[in-house]
């Protein structure tokens, strides 16, 4: 029996641990081209329409594509959802129904907004064609589907 005192191991940018240094490349490659096919988006809903005309609801949307245009898909989706263009407060004028902006994956795991009002939770959804392991527990929506895409 031969007792091994040290041994090399190497860690991939994700705190992932591996004992050859070429699993450790193509596991850090494979997980970096993953990781640049989604992006995460706040999207403020539901204008008060009585008094402010500021959005009342929010929810968060993580979007994975193998065809970049992660914006326009939670556009779009918003669009479908809850509608682009209604009138406005007492219904003078108009106004957008959501807002979309970029926000960081530890925003949507957190799940949690600072707003003027105190700290809200918010929904998460994933629009992606395809299940991820990653998001489980997550509703789904399948835009490639949904949208008759093929």
């Amino acid at each position: 029996m031969e007792i091994i005192t040290s041994v090399t191991i190497f860690k991939a940018f994700d705190g992932t641990i591996f004992e050859s240094e070429i699993k450790c490349k193509e596991y850090e490659k494979k997980r970096k081209e993953f990781l640049n096919r989604i992006k995460f988006f706040l999207v403020r809903h539901s204008p008060d329409l009585t008094e402010t005309g500021l959005f009342t609801s929010g929810l968060l949307i993580a979007v994975y594509s193998t065809e970049g245009l992660h914006q326009e898909i939670a556009n779009n989706y918003c669009i479908k959802r809850f509608g682009y263009l209604g009138e406005s407060v007492q219904g003078y004028r108009f106004q957008t129904y959501f807002s979309v902006s970029s926000t960081d994956f530890e925003t949507y795991t957190n799940g949690v907004i600072e707003e003027w009002k105190g700290k809200r939770r918010y929904n998460k959804i994933l629009l992606s064609p395809t299940e991820l392991d990653e998001f489980k527990g997550i509703e789904r929506f399948d835009y490639m589907k949904e949208w008759g895409f093929k």
